[in-house]
């Protein structure tokens, strides 16, 4: 497959980020906003490509070394690569494009930003359609 260098201009889900190449979108795991990358691309679909990450060529101002031991190991934390107020506004981001229908302000700031969550869902309330329940249990 192709190598592309691409300029990181978004987050994604899972601690992807994303850029484009050809107008088309872009996926790139363990990437963040403002990173350079190497990547190759794995798979092509009709209005988006995924893609591997071969290099960071420069590295987003933001990205930092996973505290967590655990890092990539256990599934969690995918944005730890990058600064604690970065993942808030990512996840900010994220939160405010997918659940467009209903207000978001901001994510909570945590006291603890290690092993505080071990699982988070989102779901509609089928009685009050205005209504996001987060859960997460510990």
């Amino acid at each position: 497959m192709d190598k592309v260098k691409l300029l990181i201009n978004g987050p994604a889900h899972a601690g992807e980020g994303v850029g484009r190449h050809n107008g088309m979108a872009v996926f790139v795991p363990g990437t963040a906003p403002g990173d350079t990358v190497l990547v190759e691309i794995a798979h092509i679909k009709r209005n988006y490509s995924r893609s591997s990450l071969l290099e960071v060529i420069e590295q987003s101002p933001s990205r930092c070394r996973p505290e967590c031991t655990s890092y990539g190991a256990c599934g969690g934390c995918q944005l730890q690569y990058v600064d604690y107020a970065e993942q808030l506004r990512l996840k900010t981001t994220l939160a405010r494009d997918n659940l467009a229908a209903w207000p978001v302000w901001t994510m909570l700031r945590s006291a603890k930003q290690l092993a505080w969550i071990t699982h988070g869902t989102t779901e509609t309330s089928p009685a009050l359609r205005q209504c996001i329940v987060l859960a997460i249990q510990n």
